[in-house]
């Protein structure tokens, strides 16, 4: 059987057109083989009933299983409970299996906030996806066509999308297949007319109230009327799109290091450096990928991937975004970093610090607090250690950053605002309350992990010590840890 592509459709003997052109896409995309166990996501409507008999059709050539799919989205009262009992009763005619599943889009989108119809969508996926993994199947066939595609396109372009977002709709994405994606809504309505087949409407396409209802009845006939061939010349674009989503999408995936993101404890830092050096798409796409590892189920508009690119361009080193579902983006000193939710980090009363071990949860740390029986000789490297003369040094307590704090570094002999410590340290400002100050009496007596004051410092005279040790605690899980990915 001859079914190239790229040459017009010869149908093998017996099938019509529509049928064959199916099954050159299920051939040449590899969605179906011989022994799948394939579920029909089916809503009664003209598509997937139409599709239900093609793939009836195309078992002739191809054995596999097929089963019915119904999610019950209980929006429309008696006109769901109609399309419902439709499904089960053509499953009985058939003799095929059908699985329902109901749930409650209503709830769920004042639950999350999201529309009617994205709720609609997560749900239903969701549902087909439990009867996939609960009954045994291998693939879950969709009928999107040619016309949901197109429509998808004008509508991602209406509301601002890059590239990626243009290709929008794959014919194949793991389990989910779509058979129909290069058919016109046309051929897919005249086939069903010609075999009268049985079907219900879903009263809301008539309402022109939805993006998609008013994109498809009012502005795409116009668009018609100034090219009758838009959909092929579409389809054609699409493609070409594709293909260059795939050169780009392997760009994206060298810097990843050929895997997602995967954050841990919420956070995902990036080389900024390395992400300019990217071209511009294959820049907002990492991006987004992060966006999505941090925050499943966001999806970034185009206006945030390019605010956050304006970020990096920006010679500013310490900026900060918040992008929704308060997702915080990060930009200090050469690291781009994505966070999940509001940080609330820091200790702003002081806590005092007695002998032995003193955990601080707030700041993550065990501060050690011992008294060496020897004077060392010489000052330790260890930035996690401090040594301090024992004469010199009062009650000890510790707290986080306080705008006008100041200290004599060690080596100076002038008081330094902490925060110029900070910055000339490059600590980025979201880490400064994170930062143990260690306090004698009023006085700051290290900047703990980073410097000890001058006035305090161990010398030739010193007698007696105090050893300060930090030691870093496992952090709650509602807290942030950052892992570095990309070159």
């Amino acid at each position: 059987m001859d079914l190239n592509p790229r040459s017009p459709c010869n149908p093998p003997k017996g099938f019509e057109e529509l049928v064959a052109e199916t099954l050159k896409a299920i051939l040449t995309d590899g969605l179906i083989r011989t022994g799948d166990k394939v579920l029909l996501a089916i809503s009664g409507g003209i598509d997937s009933v139409t599709l239900l008999f093609v793939l009836r059709e195309i078992q002739k050539e191809i054995p596999f299983g097929l089963g019915l799919g119904h999610v019950n989205h209980q929006l429309r009262g008696e006109e769901s409970s109609r399309d419902e009992q439709f499904i089960l009763s053509l499953g009985e005619d058939l003799t095929l299996p059908v699985h329902v599943r109901r749930v409650d889009v209503a709830g769920y989108s004042s639950t999350t906030g999201l529309s009617i119809q994205h709720a609609a969508r997560e749900l239903r996926y969701q549902a087909l996806m439990e009867i996939l993994r609960q009954e045994g199947f291998t693939k879950i066939a969709v009928a999107h066509n040619l016309d949901d595609q197109i429509e998808t396109f004008f509508l991602r372009i209406i509301k601002g999308t890059g590239l990626k977002g243009l290709s929008s709709i794959p014919i194949k994405r793991d389990a989910i297949i779509r058979p129909f994606l290069r058919m016109t809504r046309s051929r897919i309505e005249a086939y069903r007319e010609r075999h009268n087949l049985p079907f219900v409407e879903d009263s809301s396409n008539r309402k022109i109230l939805y993006e998609r209802n008013f994109l498809r009845k009012k502005v795409l006939p116009l668009v018609e009327e100034l090219n009758p061939s838009y959909r092929q010349r579409c389809a054609s674009l699409l493609g070409d799109i594709e293909a260059e989503n795939q050169i780009i999408d392997e760009r994206v995936a060298a810097f990843l290091g050929r895997r997602s993101p995967v954050p841990r404890n919420g956070s995902v830092t990036v080389n900024a450096r390395r992400l300019t050096e990217l071209d511009k798409e294959a820049r907002v796409r990492v991006i987004a990928s992060i966006v999505a590892a941090v925050e499943p189920g966001v999806v970034p508009l185009r206006d945030h991937l390019e605010h956050i690119c304006s970020i990096l361009a920006s010679p500013k080193p310490n900026l900060l975004t918040i992008l929704p579902k308060g997702i915080q983006v990060v930009k200090a000193y050469g690291k781009l970093r994505f966070m999940k939710g509001e940080e609330k980090r820091g200790l702003s009363d002081p806590i005092v610090l007695l002998p032995g071990s003193n955990r601080i949860e707030q700041l993550a740390l065990e501060i050690v607090v011992t008294r060496p029986r020897f004077v060392p000789v010489t000052f330790t490297e260890n930035r996690k250690v401090a040594l301090f003369d024992a004469d010199k040094i009062g009650s000890l307590s510790v707290r986080s950053f306080r705008a006008g704090d100041r200290f004599v570094p060690l080596g100076l002999k002038a008081l330094v605002k902490i925060k110029d410590f900070f910055i000339a340290s490059k600590i980025p400002r979201t880490d400064r309350q994170t930062v143990p100050l260690v306090l004698s009496g009023e006085d700051i007596v290290w900047v703990g992990g980073l410097r000890i004051d001058e006035r305090f410092k161990i010398t030739a005279a010193t007698t007696r010590t105090i050893k300060l040790t930090l030691k870093s605690i496992k952090r709650n899980k509602d807290d942030f840890a950052f892992r570095q990915c990309g070159p």
